[in-house]
């Protein structure tokens, strides 16, 4: 086996993650209640901030284990990787290039959530 000489960077497309996390809830049939049941999760706050392209949260690899063993599929199919050139050490900032309907969210959820959620928001 040879040895591989130069691997290109990745990282977490974080906007296509979040959108690629909330298609699969939603494909399979979950509500984020159901969600956080499930996974024994405190809060809906961490699922809504998976599925949030702004927030840059990404689930734990304890977590997309689980979700990927509910959903039926692989880890990688739960996250998206772009490449990055390695001389350039800046990674873009995507949270500009979307919107979220703050109000939407936050009307689901309860007074120590909304705390929670305005605070990974920088609201608060």
């Amino acid at each position: 086996m040879e040895k591989k000489k130069n691997l290109q960077k990745r990282v977490v497309d974080i906007p296509a993650t979040a959108k690629l996390l909330k298609k699969q809830r939603i494909d399979h049939g979950y509500s984020v209640i159901e969600l956080r049941e499930l996974l024994q999760l405190e809060s809906r706050v961490a699922i809504y901030a998976w599925e949030n392209e702004k927030l840059k949260n990404i689930p734990s690899l304890e977590n997309l284990d689980a979700l990927a063993r509910l959903y039926d599929v692989n880890i990688e199919e739960l996250y998206v990787m772009i490449p990055v050139n390695s001389e350039e050490c800046v990674i873009k900032d995507y949270s500009l290039e979307y919107e979220i309907d703050i109000d939407c969210i936050l009307s689901e959820l309860d007074e120590d959530e909304k705390k929670e959620f305005l605070f990974l928001m920088g609201k608060q």
